[in-house]
């Protein structure tokens, strides 16, 4: 179950007390990385990835998400797809700047773990026992910046407005399971 996992990256990105200024509407979960329409210029997308299970007697669960970083820009249509355009744009805005720091706060944190589980406990109030996530997910991947067209934004194809995204992946965040006691 990798709701309560989900949930707690995206409370930890809009926490009050936390290092970002995404605010509620600016972070939600998605089925994949594309922003709802009529965001704002800057959007967060936290969506699941694929999960493993490597227990033969036992669940051993290995989930995986990613962030989608999207920022609306302004840049010529006919240049969509132009990497170095792409860059040049990352580079100005402070695109980069931002997704290395989401990067760095959510590789290995415990504080979102725990969130996690606090979750797993509440979606279960009436388990008699709740097996919650025990390590963390670390950083293994982030796509380049890409320019994405207004279909991105569920726009229209003539709308000016464009977009730079990039995708960062989070994985190996382990729910163990183990064997019951057996009399």
């Amino acid at each position: 179950m990798i709701e309560p996992l989900l949930l707690a990256v995206k409370a930890a990105i809009i926490a009050p007390d936390s290092p970002f200024d995404y605010g509620k509407n600016g972070c939600d979960i998605r089925d994949d990385g594309q922003p709802p329409p009529g965001c704002g210029k800057w959007f967060v997308a936290v969506h699941e990835l694929p999960s493993r299970q490597t227990g033969i007697n036992r669940i051993d669960e290995y989930f995986s998400y990613a962030i989608t970083l999207t920022a609306r820009v302004t840049a010529p249509p006919d240049r969509l797809g132009h990497a170095e355009l792409a860059r040049q744009l990352a580079g100005k805005i402070g695109f980069n700047r931002r997704l290395h720091r989401l990067k760095m706060f959510l590789h290995q944190n415990w504080d979102v773990l725990q969130l996690a589980n606090n979750y797993l406990v509440e979606i279960a109030a009436d388990a008699p026992l709740v097996y919650g996530f025990c390590e963390a997910g670390r950083l293994a991947d982030t796509e380049k910046p890409a320019l994405v067209g207004a279909d991105w934004f569920d726009a229209e194809p003539s709308d000016v407005n464009c977009g730079l995204k990039a995708q960062a992946s989070f994985v190996e965040i382990r729910r163990l399971q183990p064997i019951g006691s057996y009399v």
